[in-house]
């Protein structure tokens, strides 16, 4: 069982800290991966891995109860690492770049 959203925020913000990682996002991505989002985000990555990796029972020859458990194992592991991809690469361009321009033109200031 998870803990409570409050200790795992906590958590989250304390490892941030602790790690130097960026404290907003750390508890936002605890908010994003709660038990209550499951429901929009598996059914999501299911079908994006089944649409990336469309496997047929046939291709393979693999019998019907052992496919039963290994098709969505494999189309949920593409989708989450399709998705994780895609997300962080997202999130740190948009963390990174604002931050870019707000670095460059502080230095812009001082350097006059």
């Amino acid at each position: 069982m998870l803990p409570p959203a409050p200790i795992q925020m906590l958590v989250a913000a304390s490892l941030a800290v602790l790690c130097r990682a960026n404290i907003p996002l750390a508890v936002a991505a605890v908010w994003v991966s709660n038990p209550v989002t499951w429901p929009l985000i598996i059914p999501f990555q299911l079908k994006l891995g089944r649409n990336i990796l469309p496997l047929a029972r046939q291709e393979y020859g693999v019998g019907s109860d052992v496919w039963e458990w290994l098709e969505p194992l494999c189309s949920m592991t593409v989708g989450v690492l399709l998705t994780a991809a895609v997300v962080g690469v997202c999130g740190y361009l948009m963390l990174y770049l604002p931050w870019a321009l707000f670095a460059s033109g502080k230095r812009d200031k001082e350097s006059r």
